[in-house]
This record gives structure tokens, C-alpha cells and sequence, in this order.
């Protein structure tokens, strides 16, 4: 993260925009448990952010998938955030 700024969640002790983050994994358009590039990563989250119209749009999308189909969005956040742990964290 080399041209953002870092606000670190008090409680969670983690950048606050990782969440964000998740969020927009989450909508994207990545096979959940796909092999992905950072660069891969950075155009996904660029493409999401642009298609649900911001993290809001994004959050939309994650929380329709938990109250439709909790049982594939589960593992889909969990996938979601190992890739932001990996490429933000």
C-alpha cells in the first residue's frame, strides 16, 4: 500500500481500509480459492469498486450473498480476506 493511508481499527488492531477491502474482494469477480497475482488482486478490487459504485455497493453485494447463500459466502469472506491479509497486510 504505497499510496494510501493507513488507519489502524482500534479495536480490530488491523488498517481499518482492509475491511473495505474485503468488501470489495468479496464483490469482485475472482473465483472464490483462485490462484491470483497481486496485480490480479489490485485490478479486481479497481473493477469492483467502479462497478458497485464504491464500498458501499460492495458491502451490498456481501450482504445479500450472507442473508441468500450463507453457506458459499462464508467461505468466500474467509477466502476474501486471506487475500487482503496477503497483499495489504
Amino acid at each position: 500500500m504505497s499510496d494510501m493511508v493507513r488507519c489502524i481499527d482500534p479495536v480490530a488492531g488491523r488498517p481499518a481500509l482492509a475491511d473495505d477491502l474485503v468488501e470489495a474482494v468479496f464483490a469482485s469477480d475472482l473465483a472464490t480459492g483462485a490462484a491470483v497475482t497481486q496485480d490480479r488482486y489490485a485490478a479486481a478490487v479497481r473493477r469492483a469498486l467502479q462497478v458497485h459504485g464504491g464500498v458501499g455497493g460492495c458491502l451490498a453485494v456481501m450482504a445479500t450473498a450472507y442473508g441468500e447463500h450463507p453457506e458459499c459466502a462464508v467461505p468466500r469472506s474467509a477466502w476474501a480476506r486471506a487475500l487482503v491479509d496477503r497483499f495489504y497486510g
